[in-house]
C-alpha cells in the first residue's frame, strides 16, 4: 500500500505517518501526483490549488524517507519549459525522491467521460508522446545540482 501526498491529506499530526515502525522495510514510499508546479495550471488541470501538494512534499522531504513523484503530462498544458525547470528546482532539494515516472495523458477515458454526460478534455491528441516525454525529461533532468531518478512510462 502506499500513502497519496495529495492535497486531500489533512491531518492534525501528519507527522505519525513517518515514525520510523518494525513494517516499515515492507511500505512502499509515499507516492505523489504533481500535475504542475504553477498554481494556476494546477487549478485548470484540477479545479484546485497545490499548496498543499507541495506542502505535503516539504514534509515527507523533512523526515528523510523516500518518496515517488508521478507526473502526468498533458501537451500544451502543464509542459513548459518554464514550468519543467522550476519543477526540477523543486524536486531536486528533496534528497528523498527515489523515482520521477513521466505519464503521458492520453485520451483513453473519453468514453467514460460521455456516459457522466461530460465532454472529455482535448490533452494529448495527435501528439508524439515519445517526444512530448523525451523533451519534458531533457528540462526536468538538466537540473544544475543534479540528476532526478526519471522513468519514463510510454
Amino acid at each position: 500500500s502506499s500513502v497519496s501526498a495529495g492535497g486531500s491529506l489533512t491531518i492534525s499530526d501528519p507527522e505519525w505517518m513517518f515514525r520510523p515502525s518494525k513494517t516499515d522495510r515492507f511500505v512502499m514510499p509515499p507516492i505523489a501526483d504533481l500535475k504542475s508546479i504553477n498554481p494556476d495550471v494546477h487549478r485548470q488541470i484540477t479545479g484546485a490549488g497545490n499548496h498543499m501538494i507541495l506542502d505535503n512534499l516539504r514534509l515527507i522531504s523533512r523526515t528523510g524517507i523516500p518518496m515517488w513523484i508521478r507526473m502526468p503530462l498533458a501537451a500544451g498544458i502543464n509542459d513548459s519549459p518554464e514550468d519543467l525547470r522550476k519543477t526540477a528546482d523543486f524536486l531536486s532539494g528533496f534528497a528523498g525522491v527515489v523515482r520521477v515516472d513521466l505519464l503521458p495523458v492520453l485520451d483513453h477515458a473519453d468514453e467514460k467521460y460521455r456516459a457522466l454526460g461530460r465532454e472529455p478534455p482535448r490533452f494529448s491528441r495527435d501528439v508524439d508522446v515519445a517526444a512530448l516525454i523525451h523533451r519534458a525529461a531533457g528540462y526536468l533532468d538538466t537540473d544544475s545540482r543534479g540528476t532526478l531518478p526519471l522513468h519514463q512510462i510510454i
